[in-house]
């Protein structure tokens, strides 16, 4: 009867701002990728193409901007959420009366 049951805690792998910031990397990471292929393959294109090409590249590096921005703001909620979690309390107890404290491992 006097049993406690055990708690149980599930820890994510990733905390969502982790998750964030690696989905914001990866995006930009694949962004740039493409930036390279369309690099290559404007070198190849005739003049009629051209206009086609810089606009592809144009909405290119408007993504690129958008992703850099999130991987930015990814960060910043990173280190948010990092600088929250680190201990920065310190305790002074004072008492009037003889304690002993033990601390278990």
């Amino acid at each position: 009867m006097g049993e406690r049951s055990p708690s149980i805690a599930i820890i994510p792998k990733q905390s969502p701002p982790q998750e964030a910031k690696r989905l914001a990397e990866q995006t930009v990471m694949s962004l740039e990728a493409e930036a390279q292929q369309l690099a290559a393959a404007t070198a190849t294109v005739t003049p009629e193409q051209k206009a086609a090409s810089d606009q592809t590249a144009a909405a290119l590096a408007e993504k690129q901007k958008a992703a850099q921005a999130a991987l930015a703001a990814a960060t910043e909620k990173l280190k948010q959420a990092t600088a929250t979690a680190e201990p920065k309390d310190i305790v002074d107890i004072v008492v009037t009366e003889p304690i002993s404290i033990r601390v278990k491992p």
